[in-house]
């Protein structure tokens, strides 16, 4: 019997089964669920006429649409959960020494093979269903959405191991008869280039984070700590026109050129499922991919649990370095946020101030300790404007997760 290329060498092969997963098992199920959801949505007049008057974030947190609520801040819809399940049973019937981790349903083991020792597939059926949401209320009732409109996709990752070795995410539009189809679709990995519909694609060219445009899809909802929202802000401050907001996975394949339109994404609050597809993809384009601090992601079995969320900061390496060095200094002094952390505490072992090689990478006059100014810049989320605070946002409208 032949033997099999190890994990590392069959990239190609992977990518090659999860854009297939995609168009072959996801989106059917997804194109269908949307336009049954449209039409629904259609056939109520009375959220229809909430929804003109009070906007899409009013229709959103009606309770005809709470049945799709999965917590406070997210919405998961059956055709999810059915287009998730469809792409691991074929990965596992595929595979037989690979299991699965998904957004919905969560993990599912097979016995690796010896060919096969840690290989693992990570769903996200909808990364942005709140933005599908979104996009759905304003289709059933006419409502104009902004430019960029709010943003899903379906992400798949392959990880060997704790690092991530392919990627495939597929950016997902309304037809106007209510379907869905496939706009853009990614790919890279391991020892293979980044693609945009099978086109070779790499990181935008870099510019200074003082003309950078920043992109994070609701900050006043995953920077939730004055610490973490003053981190935040340090960004905020410097870059360059509105921040783009509600673009979910596509926002971060907006760093890579030639069409892109963002240079630098922070965001917090993400799961491996939401992470572990961009990072081979925008690695092999030449984007970097740290946390906060510069520390690369690792897809543990401690950081695939369901508690444990990601800090994400990308960009080309020249604004990324600068990025890096503005984040985490307020009145206070050095911060400590910026690692990958757990939702119920900061690993102390994992996080550590900012040294002085890191203080000494400011731009030339930049104060370590001076407090940025407070922000009154506009941003759209979703059909809502809101005005940046010296805080998180309190009452903000559901999220685009």
């Amino acid at each position: 019997m032949a033997s099999v290329s190890p994990p590392s060498e069959r990239v190609p092969e992977f990518l090659a089964f999860g854009e297939q997963l995609v168009r072959a098992h996801a989106l059917p199920i997804l194109s269908q669920g949307y336009a049954e959801l449209v039409e629904s949505l259609r056939a109520d007049e009375q959220l229809g006429e909430i929804a003109r008057h009070g906007g899409i974030d009013a229709a959103l947190n009606h309770p005809t649409l709470g049945v799709l609520r999965k917590g406070k801040q997210e919405f998961a819809t059956p055709a999810e959960l059915r287009a998730e399940g469809a792409m691991a049973d074929r990965v596992l019937e595929a595979y037989r020494g690979h299991s699965v981790l998904g957004e919905e349903l969560g993990a599912r083991e097979q016995t690796p093979s010896e060919d096969d020792q840690g290989i693992r597939w990570v769903f996200d059926p909808v990364d942005g269903t709140t933005s599908m949401l979104r996009t759905a209320v304003a289709q059933a009732y006419g409502i104009e959405l902004p430019d960029p409109p709010p943003a899903f996709g379906v992400t798949i990752g392959v990880l060997e191991g704790d690092e991530a070795i392919a990627g495939v995410v597929a950016e997902l539009r309304p037809r106007e008869v209510g379907e869905l189809e496939i706009t853009r679709l990614w790919t890279g990995g391991s020892g293979t280039p980044a693609t945009c519909n099978g086109e070779l694609v790499t990181a935008r060219p870099a510019v200074p984070l003082a003309g950078a445009t920043l992109a994070s899809t609701v900050p006043e909802v995953m920077f939730r700590s004055e610490e973490e929202w003053r981190d935040f802000q340090a960004l905020e401050e410097v870059a360059s026109g509105d921040c783009a907001t509600g673009q979910n996975c596509i926002g971060f394949m907006e760093l890579l050129g030639p069409n892109g339109r963002v240079d630098v994404v922070f965001e917090r609050d993400l799961k491996a499922p939401d992470t572990a597809a961009l990072v081979p993809i925008l690695t092999a384009a030449g984007v970097r991919v740290t946390d906060a601090q510069g520390a690369p992601p690792r897809f543990s079995p401690e950081e695939l649990a369901p508690e444990y969320e990601y800090i994400v900061l990308a960009a080309h390496p020249d604004p990324h370095a600068e990025a890096v060095a503005r984040i985490g200094f307020g009145p206070d002094g050095p911060s400590t946020f910026g690692q990958w952390k757990k939702v119920t505490g900061v690993d102390v072992a994992k996080t550590t101030r900012r040294t002085t090689a890191q203080a000494a990478a400011l731009p030339t006059g930049t104060s370590p300790t001076a407090s940025p100014p407070v922000s009154n810049k506009e941003v759209t989320h979703g059909h809502q404007r809101s005005h940046y605070q010296a805080g998180p946002a309190a009452g903000s409208g559901p999220d685009a997760l």
